[in-house]
């Protein structure tokens, strides 16, 4: 005979649903009645709801997987965060009558008057997809442009949701703060503060306030204030070398941007270069490497940019079109060039770091282009 149970089964919300928000996500606008199109696959029809956080896309009729329900929270063809957005493009309710190829899309770089009728809205995404939605059938199309305009450029980091975060986790971002970098050193064998410290940008911190810099940083130990402050005056964009990683193994990789050629600024580095050299295990003096002063931030816009408006297709006769001379237009946009001068360079550090023994120091002006995070 069963027993009777106490049991209380909780039912999860359907993916897509309005009350399947993560923590601290608001539903901002929305719009029924939607024909969503995708190149290189099915289209869809239904509602489409901008949070705070990304793009939902509500099927009218969505076939179920056999997936967890812990996998349905998040479906990267039907959930866009919005930072994922590069650029909106939207066309006129005058264009109704043409097909979705032939419309002409305008780029939208500010809010639309509410009394502007949008037909569609076209997103050209970061990693390459195009997503156009029909909106003819559908109200408020303005107000949602507007919405996914406003979200996908914010005004602050702070304003970015975190999926998952903690709560309480507005304006605390990670590496931020003291209490990040101080875990971080902990993580990486430093339990003390005897090679290297926090260092703040807030009063009676450095002297000359970094705007490329996060709020906190660290930097040797050795390095007093007064350095830091020197230092910034020497170094382009005040990017003065920092402490970015350390392996259990004694060695950590520092970035910096070039310095002054002057009789202070060499005599500056090479104070940095001794505290690393004593915080090696090996106590060799660290590896300096030098990236190329030909690959500049513009540089690797321009040919991003290249490759995005190469890659971004938004139909198969487009992409058809291409493909003839498909590697000739790929070499042409010189992403390639830089994807292979960041795979040497990064060896090249890789190889100091774990093969050698020592500590590496880069430096350059497009440092941040090479991210280098042994394991």
């Amino acid at each position: 005979m069963l027993q009777p149970t106490n049991e209380i089964r909780v039912e999860l919300p359907s993916p897509g649903s309005s009350h399947d928000l993560l923590e601290g996500e608001i539903e901002c606008a929305f719009c029924e009645h939607c024909f969503f199109v995708w190149p290189f696959f099915e289209n869809g029809f239904g509602r489409v709801v901008c949070t705070n956080f990304r793009l939902r896309f509500e099927l009218s009729h969505k076939a179920e997987t056999a997936l967890p329900p812990r996998f349905k929270r998040f479906d990267e063809r039907w959930d866009i965060p919005l930072c994922s957005i590069h650029s909106v493009h939207y066309a006129p309710v005058k264009q109704n009558h043409q097909s979705f190829h032939k419309k002409k899309f305008i780029h939208v770089l500010k809010s639309l008057s509410s009394l502007e009728i949008v037909s569609s809205i076209r997103l050209q995404l970061k990693d390459f997809r195009v997503i156009t939605i029909d909106l003819r059938d559908s109200q408020n199309a303005a107000s949602l442009l507007n919405q996914i305009l406003f979200f996908s450029r914010p005004l602050k980091m702070e304003n970015i949701i975190q999926a998952g975060a903690e709560l309480g986790w507005c304006s605390k971002l990670s590496f931020n703060d003291a209490n990040s970098w101080e875990a971080e050193l902990r993580r990486c064998g430093h339990k003390s503060d005897y090679y290297w410290r926090v260092c703040s940008q807030i009063p009676h911190g450095a002297r000359q306030f970094v705007h490329s810099y996060p709020m906190y940083f660290v930097v040797p130990a050795d390095i007093v204030q007064y350095d830091l402050g020197r230092m910034a005056e020497h170094w382009q964009l005040s990017r003065f070398p920092v402490w970015v990683w350390s392996s259990l193994s004694g060695v950590s990789l520092l970035r910096s941007s070039n310095f002054d050629v002057n009789w202070e600024a060499p005599q500056l580095n090479d104070k940095v270069a001794e505290c690393v050299r004593r915080a090696t295990k090996s106590a060799e003096p660290p590896h300096k490497l030098s990236l190329s002063d030909e690959i500049t931030p513009t540089k690797i816009a321009l040919s991003y940019d290249r490759l995005r408006r190469l890659c971004s297709v938004d139909s198969y006769e487009q992409f058809a079109s291409r493909d003839k001379d498909w590697l000739a237009r790929i070499n042409h946009t010189g992403w390639l060039q830089l994807v292979s001068y960041c795979l040497s360079a990064a060896g090249e550090a890789v190889d100091w770091l774990t093969n050698r023994g020592r500590s590496v120091i880069i430096y350059g002006t497009c440092f941040s282009f090479l991210f280098t995070y042994p394991i």
